[in-house]
């Protein structure tokens, strides 16, 4: 099973927010199949955190 993602995710740095956001855009970028939709769904919720935590 993979890891819980939290509701909110600490982003105390333009950089921090920058390597989250470079992860979010790759995963974005793959074909939407069967295969990647749950890698594309957990980009979104965690993507989602880490705005949420601001900073």
């Amino acid at each position: 099973m993979p890891p819980v993602i939290p509701d909110k995710i600490p982003c105390d740095s333009f950089e921090k927010f920058q390597e989250e956001f470079a992860t979010f855009s790759e995963v974005l970028a793959l074909p939407e199949t069967e295969e990647t939709w749950d890698r594309i769904a957990n980009a979104l919720t965690r993507f989602g955190a880490v705005v949420k935590g601001g900073g």
